[in-house]
């Protein structure tokens, strides 16, 4: 589909000054617009980004506020979750993890086995979602157990070395362990983990929020 570009000078005044003309959403101002943005219930804004482009890219990071796994099956959004929220875009400043503020993780039901890959993913999104300020997670000691025999001599204290779900799944391990990544969760004013036992202890004793 090509656009027009043969408009005549009168033709773009009646287009512009028109009174009757249909107002569409993006002609609003792009602050306004990401005003407006902060009144949309993340469900809503998720709808929202699906119309175009523009509002895509204002409405996803408000879409990815409140994040809330279904338990019927965990791992598989969790792959679904983690790769949207690493993806990068030139329409924004930050990978989408960034914008998340509340995520909870509630255990499989009726019951479901924790995998390495699993626990890999959710240490990669939590090591992005820097403002992230209420967490969630059933079942923390079936992710942390993960964690056991991790080489502790390869982890990096850079953000910059941090390699997105996609690069790590072709390397032997994954970047930081489930437990580095809650350490450097440092904006939480909410943290609940379920059938917690000594190895939730000793991440919590290493936290610094």
């Amino acid at each position: 589909m090509r656009l027009r570009t043969d408009y005549t000078q009168q033709q773009v005044d009646l287009l512009r000054f028109n009174p009757w003309r249909m107002l569409r959403l993006t002609d609003l101002n792009y602050d306004f617009l990401c005003y407006l943005m902060a009144f949309l219930a993340p469900p809503d804004a998720h709808e929202l980004s699906k119309t175009c482009r523009i509002l895509h890219a204002l409405a996803a990071p408000r879409a990815v506020f409140s994040i809330t796994l279904n338990p019927i099956d965990v791992a598989s959004q969790l792959d679904k979750c983690s790769t949207h929220l690493l993806a990068d875009s030139h329409l924004r400043p930050y990978r989408l993890a960034n914008y998340v503020r509340t995520l909870n993780v509630p255990k499989a039901s009726p019951c479901g086995y924790v995998t390495a890959e699993s626990a890999a993913q959710l240490a990669a999104v939590l090591r992005s979602a820097d403002r992230l300020d209420s967490f969630s997670l059933a079942k923390v000691e079936a992710y942390l157990v993960h964690d056991d025999g991790f080489d502790t001599s390869s982890r990096s204290s850079s953000r910059s070395s941090f390699r997105s779900v996609s690069t790590a799944q072709e390397s032997p391990g994954p970047s930081y362990s489930l437990t580095d990544a809650l350490t450097s969760l440092t904006n939480l004013t909410s943290l609940t983990l379920s059938y917690a036992g000594h190895r939730a202890l000793s991440a919590l004793s290493h936290m610094r929020t």
